[in-house]
């Protein structure tokens, strides 16, 4: 006998299967009925998760605003800090971008492996130096060495880059 799955669960469930085949406007279609039945869906899980499939049809505008609100959901949960600021450095708000990324190194008190290109490539785009970097992530975490920053500062792309 197969147990019956919650509603909520199965529209995630659902959402999941359409992520899953690649079809990212059924999965946003889904996500936003589940959203609105419950809009704290898994601490803000719902949220990113259409905020995803929004980013995937190229719908960054839209996706950022919902990275934002799973940010606000969550709170510390670096893998949506990570999601927001990825999206909010490639579509040209790298203030922000910077903000979520020092967020992580704020909160995780380390660099998780993604954070540190992403934080080279927002403060060129944002216009810091190369020390400002540095001296803002000593600021907000205890980073051993900056070893990255250093390697990786002329390399990363500007905006006006391909």
């Amino acid at each position: 006998m197969t147990e019956k799955l919650h509603p909520l669960v199965q529209l995630e469930h659902n959402a999941r299967e359409f992520m899953d085949a690649d079809d990212y406007e059924s999965a946003v279609s889904v996500f936003k009925e589940l959203l609105t039945l419950s809009p704290n869906w898994e601490h803000g899980q719902g949220c990113y998760e259409l905020a995803f499939s929004l980013e995937k049809l190229g719908r960054t505008q839209e996706a950022l605003e919902w990275y934002r609100v799973a940010v606000l959901q969550r709170g510390h949960y670096d893998v949506f800090w990570i999601g927001y600021g990825t999206l909010a450095a490639h579509i040209g708000n790298p203030e922000e971008a910077l903000q979520c990324l020092l967020a992580i190194v704020k909160e995780e008190s380390y660099f998780l492996k993604e954070v540190p290109p992403l934080l080279v490539v927002a403060a060129r785009r944002a216009g810091w130096s190369k020390q400002k970097l540095i001296d803002e992530v000593a600021a907000v975490g205890s980073i051993p060495d900056h070893t990255y920053i250093d390697e990786h500062w002329d390399d990363a792309p500007l905006p006006t880059d391909s």
